[in-house]
C-alpha cells in the first residue's frame, strides 16, 4: 500500500518570510565566523522584538555550526524560543 504524495518536489520553509533572510546570509558571509556574528546579531534583534519563531530558526542554524561558541549561543536561542518569556515549555527550555 502506498501513500499519496504532494505533486510539488520543493521543500517549503516553515517560515516563508525567512526565505529572503537565507538569501541575504548567502550573499553577506564568507566564513563561519562572519556567519556566526551575523546570526547572533539577527537573533538578538528577533529576541528584542519577541519574534520567537525567528529566534528558534536562528538558534537551529547556530547550533549546527562547527564553531563551539556559536553552537552554545544557538542552544541558548533555542531555550529562549522554547520558553517564550515564561509562556512556553519551561521543561523543554
Amino acid at each position: 500500500m502506498s501513500k499519496p504524495t504532494k505533486s510539488s518536489l520543493f521543500i517549503v520553509s516553515p517560515s516563508v518570510e525567512l526565505g529572503g533572510f537565507y538569501q541575504q546570509l548567502l550573499r553577506r558571509t564568507g566564513s563561519y565566523e562572519q556567519l556566526g556574528n551575523l546570526l547572533v546579531r539577527r537573533g538578538e534583534q528577533a529576541h528584542a522584538a519577541r519574534q520567537f519563531d525567528k529566534v528558534k530558526e536562528i538558534g537551529l542554524l547556530l547550533s549546527n555550526t562547527p564553531i563551539k561558541r556559536y553552537r552554545a549561543i544557538g542552544y541558548y536561542f533555542l531555550a529562549v524560543a522554547a520558553n517564550s518569556v515564561g509562556n512556553g515549555d519551561q521543561d523543554e527550555a
